[in-house]
This record gives C-alpha cells, sequence and structure tokens, in this order.
C-alpha cells in the first residue's frame, strides 16, 4: 500500500496560521473594545458626578465663577464621553472586520481540508480496488491450479 501524500500540505498549514492568527487578532479586538467599553463608562460616571457637584455647588451661596466654571467642566465631561463613545464605535468596527477576517480565513482553510479529504477518499478507493484486484488475481492463481492439478 501506497501512503497518501496531500500536495497542497504546506498551503493548508500556512492557512491555518493566518486563520490563528486572524483570531488572536480578534480577541485582541474585543479586548480593546471592552476596554473601550469600561472607559466611556467611567467618563459618565464622571460626568453624573461633576453634574450633582454642579448641583451641590450651585444650591450654594458661592460666586458666579464658581458656576460657570462647573457649567464649563460639565461640557469637558460631555465632550470626553462623545470622544469616549466614537472610540467604543470605532474599536466595534474593528472588531466586525477581525470577524470578517477570522470568517474568511476559517472559509479558507476549510476549503483545503475539503480538498485534502477529497483526494484522501480517492486514494483510499484507489487502495481497496488495488487490493481487491490483488485479491481476485490470487483467487484465480488458486483456482487455476487446483484445476491443472486435478487434470493430472
Amino acid at each position: 500500500m501506497s501512503t497518501f501524500k496531500f500536495r497542497a500540505d504546506a498551503a493548508l498549514r500556512w492557512r491555518r496560521q493566518q486563520e490563528d492568527a486572524a483570531k488572536v487578532a480578534l480577541a485582541n479586538a474585543e479586548r480593546r473594545v471592552r476596554q473601550a467599553a469600561e472607559a466611556a463608562t467611567r467618563v459618565r460616571q464622571q460626568m453624573v458626578q461633576a453634574g450633582a457637584r454642579a448641583r451641590e455647588a450651585e444650591s450654594q451661596p458661592t460666586a458666579a465663577v464658581y458656576a460657570q466654571w462647573h457649567r464649563n467642566w460639565i461640557k469637558k465631561q460631555q465632550r470626553d464621553l462623545v470622544r469616549a463613545l466614537e472610540v467604543v464605535e470605532q474599536r466595534r468596527g474593528e472588531h466586525r472586520e477581525a470577524e470578517r477576517r477570522v470568517m474568511a480565513a476559517h472559509r479558507d482553510v476549510r476549503v483545503l481540508e475539503r480538498l485534502r479529504d477529497r483526494a484522501l477518499d480517492r486514494h483510499q478507493t484507489q487502495e481497496r480496488r488495488a487490493e481487491q484486484q490483488a485479491m481476485d488475481l490470487l483467487g484465480v492463481m488458486q483456482y487455476t491450479i487446483r484445476q491443472l492439478g486435478e487434470r493430472t
């Protein structure tokens, strides 16, 4: 029996390496989305706290400068929140792209695996046929030898 050799085995190994690299990139993208979302949550909490402090400051008799400072600070917090949410959205886009790359890499691996499986099936079929032919030939030879032995 001959051994099976898949000629595109190097390509299959390379595709698997690409798929593994894409999965690592996806995991990193998921981590960055999570970090950006946590940062946005922290900014949102800071903004809520700033609003509470501003209301508290406004309820106290203070100079108008402090009230103005609190309003400006809240505006800054709002801008920081908008930026943080934009970063979250950007990270989600990167995550979607990483998912797309993983799916494409997996598809490329599966194509080569199916090709290898079909080639292996053909090889095994040919091996079974060759083995059956050898068995048939052996049977014919044994029958012939028996027939020749009975004639003498």
